[in-house]
C-alpha cells in the first residue's frame, strides 16, 4: 500500500508551536476538533 496515494490511509502529523493553547483553539474551530491534554514526558495535546 502506498500511503501517499491510498484514500483513507492512516497519517500522523505533529505541529510544533510556541503557543499550543492558541493553536488548539484555531484548529479546533477550523476542523471542529476537540483536544485532549496528556503528559508524554512533555505537555502534549491530541
Amino acid at each position: 500500500m502506498d500511503p501517499f496515494h491510498t484514500p483513507g490511509a492512516f497519517s500522523w502529523c505533529e505541529l510544533m508551536t510556541t503557543d499550543p493553547t492558541a493553536a488548539g483553539g484555531f484548529y479546533g474551530k477550523l476542523f471542529g476538533w476537540t483536544l485532549e491534554s496528556m503528559n508524554m514526558g512533555m505537555p502534549y495535546q491530541a
